[in-house]
């Protein structure tokens, strides 16, 4: 979950702001969004858009960047040596050749397919090619035990599991044949075992990415030569089925896990390290780790000559936090977010046109074909100034919490508002 600051305060100078008309920056990172001209005197304003929404969806969006931009660099994973263009995403990748592996595993339209590791590049393609394959991505705290994991597969029915070594001191296939014995009692060496387990139900298989091969589960890599291309055509019929408001995205956490990077100074230094070699224009972050990032820049021993730009969320912005950023990092047109994880995450983010008053003092401005609103106790939309709870609405909203209707019926209206809480 993404807050920053206080939502009231938020609200208030949010809303005071709106009447106003939105300025237009200069940067390249500023979208085109213009503000109410009207005096409010309700606490509610629409961002209707400039550009029409579009009905795509993920598996249509990696087409068509082979397509316009086939031979710009998609991925890059340092630490991995791994540099992939658009064009190698979708073909050479493997993103299709992952999504014939996963149907030639005897996964439906509509399964859940789980993925449990770090940040590493096989992750990015499991998330595109169970897109293609019409799957709903299951994302696991990389932190889990085996109890955590248990009930997470348990409470969405994840059918297969792809899975990295582990995380830290935690081995992720010991904490598997703790689960499920069998993969070691009646599994052989990468050969994925079809699993019928009481203590997991819907689980059928594991991948593990991983060089090392081991019993009852397949590798990663043998998973993408096992895609068959007779399966090219069902894979095309899978993609046209697949629709914009289907159900894509399970999030039991955050898929991004700051300690993961940064752990430790070592770490952090090592991530700075990376940016000459990885020419990064963005970082996306929270202040903590800005903190720790910004303290390493101030030794000057790395190149952040390309870094221009970032969103900072999840925790109030100091104004000397911010200024930091810039100086040190680089980061001249950095602005903050607002949001949780149930709106994907934001709601608002401010201009790199603003200045730095209101860019640490206000999360900015509401995003595109959004809605905002503060209500009373009663629900009624609250005059501008009075506090309230904050509500949201757009393409952005979750559609709900898995097979959980009461939970689901407490945050979102039947108008499809999102309480914030």
């Amino acid at each position: 979950m993404m807050a920053t600051g206080d939502p009231l305060r938020f609200c208030v100078k949010l809303l005071n702001r709106t009447a106003r008309q939105i300025k237009r920056s200069s940067s390249t990172a500023a979208a085109k969004r213009a503000a109410p001209a009207t005096h409010l005197t309700e606490s509610y304003v629409h961002c209707a858009g400039t550009t029409p929404l579009v009905h795509d969806t993920l598996g249509d969006v990696i087409d068509r960047a082979a397509v316009d931009y086939g031979t710009n660099e998609a991925l890059v994973f340092v630490h991995q040596d791994l540099r992939r263009t658009w064009r190698e995403v979708k073909q050479e990748v493997r993103a299709e050749r992952l999504a014939h592996g996963f149907m030639a595993l005897g996964l439906e339209f509509g399964d859940r397919i789980g993925i449990w590791g770090t940040n590493v590049y096989e992750w990015q393609l499991t998330q595109y090619a169970a897109a293609k394959a019409g799957l709903a991505l299951v994302n696991v705290n990389q932190a889990y035990q085996a109890n955590e994991l248990e009930y997470c597969l348990k409470k969405v029915g994840v059918k297969t599991l792809v899975a990295t070594d582990g995380y830290k001191t935690s081995d992720y296939y010991d904490m598997l044949t703790r689960l499920l014995p069998e993969l070691t009692s009646e599994g052989e060496s990468n050969v994925p075992l079809t699993l019928r387990s009481e203590r997991l139900p819907h689980l059928r298989s594991v991948v593990m990415i991983s060089q090392q091969r081991r019993r009852g589960v397949l590798r990663f890599d043998d998973l993408l030569d096992s895609g068959m291309e007779s399966l090219s055509g069902e894979l095309q019929r899978r993609q046209a089925q697949v629709n914009c408001d289907d159900h894509c995205s399970i999030q039991f956490t955050s898929t991004f896990d700051a300690e993961a990077s940064l752990k430790a100074t070592e770490d952090e230094r090592r991530v700075l390290g990376l940016f000459g070699i990885g020419r990064c224009t963005h970082l996306y972050g929270t202040p903590t780790m800005f903190v720790d990032m910004v303290n390493i820049a101030k030794q000057k021993r790395h190149d952040l000559s390309s870094v221009h730009s970032g969103v900072v969320a999840g925790a109030p912005v100091p104004f000397h936090l911010m200024q930091a950023m810039i100086n040190d990092l680089n980061m001249r047109d950095a602005v903050v977010g607002y949001g949780l994880t149930e709106c994907s995450p934001l709601l608002t983010l401010g201009f790199p046109s603003d200045d730095l008053e209101h860019r640490c003092g206000t999360v900015g401005y509401p995003l595109a074909h959004t809605e905002l609103k503060v209500v009373d106790g009663q629900g009624r939309t609250a005059p501008v100034g009075q506090p309230g709870v904050l509500c949201a609405r757009g393409y952005c909203n979750f559609l709900g919490y898995w097979d959980d209707a009461e939970k689901t019926a407490e945050t979102l209206t039947p108008q499809r508002w999102l309480i914030t809480g």
